[in-house]
């Protein structure tokens, strides 16, 4: 299985994307929006936690990651890395954000 480019949590998700478009500050209202997903949408969003539910998976495992990333940082992807059944491997591409893998790495990712 092949992942690129996963938050770790729901919450950190929010916490990032808040943070880049408003500045770190803005983190703090992270736990009122999170609250509104459950009666907004639906579902609990505690349910989704890449990090720690990818050691239910028992496949062969490739992370994506971009350095630059600031939706899902590279601690998200290290974090889901770290509870992840062997056989894996986390590729880092130095200069990738969040979708531009193929640009940065073009050779190596084709």
């Amino acid at each position: 299985m092949v992942l690129e480019a996963v938050y770790s949590t729901f919450e950190k998700a929010v916490k990032n994307r808040l943070a880049k478009r408003c500045g770190k500050l803005c983190t703090h209202f992270s736990p009122l929006l999170t609250w509104q997903i459950r009666l907004r949408l639906g579902f609990d969003p505690d349910t989704l936690t890449p990090a720690t539910r990818i050691s239910r998976l028992k496949v062969p495992l490739l992370l994506v990651a971009g350095k630059r990333d600031q939706h899902a940082t590279l601690n998200d992807m290290k974090e889901i890395f770290a509870n992840a059944n062997e056989p894996k491997e986390l590729w880092v591409l130095p200069g990738a954000q969040h979708v531009d893998f193929h640009r940065v790495a073009k050779a190596d990712y084709e």
